[in-house]
């Protein structure tokens, strides 16, 4: 997602299904693999083909930079990746100090 290039999604276990939605439902900058079973040499070919070429090549390849995007805007001076950051400094240094203050935690 960082380098703006669609991604082929090939969900084994854990959090991959969950990421493979968001990839290929939610943000539209890729596709799914196979939908389980055995994968067969054409279905590969089809899919690369779809990802690399023709039109929805363009609209993967336009989301995905819209995506990379907003990461490099997160990760800014104030984007939310800092200003989130912050927050949580903040609330555990007024925990830490309700604890020393008072002995217990809101």
């Amino acid at each position: 997602m960082w380098c703006g290039v669609p991604m082929i999604c090939y969900p084994f276990m854990v959090d991959q299904p969950a990421n493979r939605k968001l990839i290929v439902e939610d943000w539209k900058i890729g596709v799914d693999f196979c939908d389980g079973g055995e994968v067969k040499r054409d279905e590969v070919a089809k899919k690369f083909d779809f990802v690399m070429k023709g039109e929805t090549c363009f609209a993967l390849r336009e989301s995905a930079k819209k995506v990379r995007e907003t990461l490099r805007n997160a990760l800014g001076k104030d984007g939310s990746s800092s200003t989130n950051f912050d927050q949580f400094v903040f609330d555990l240094e007024a925990q830490l100090y309700a604890i020393k203050e008072k002995g217990s935690v809101e």
